[in-house]
C-alpha cells in the first residue's frame, strides 16, 4: 500500500500552484483582449488616414490634370 501521509500537503500545494497559474492565465487573456482592441482601433485609424491621403491625392491630380 502507498504512503498517503503527505497527500493532503501535496494536494494543497498543487491547488495553490494551479490557482496561481489560472489567475495568471486570466490576466494574460485580459491583456490580450485589450491589445487586440488597441490593434483594431489603430488599424481603423490607419485606414482612415490612408483614405484621406488617397482622396487628397486624387483631388490634387484632378486640379492639375
Amino acid at each position: 500500500e502507498y504512503d498517503k501521509t503527505d497527500d493532503a500537503q501535496a494536494e494543497a500545494t498543487y491547488e495553490k500552484e494551479r490557482n496561481k497559474y489560472h489567475k495568471m492565465d486570466k490576466e494574460l487573456e485580459l491583456e490580450l483582449d485589450q491589445l487586440e482592441s488597441e490593434r483594431s482601433a489603430l488599424n481603423t485609424e490607419i485606414e482612415s488616414v490612408q483614405k484621406v491621403i488617397d482622396d487628397n491625392t486624387e483631388k490634387s491630380f484632378k486640379t492639375f490634370g
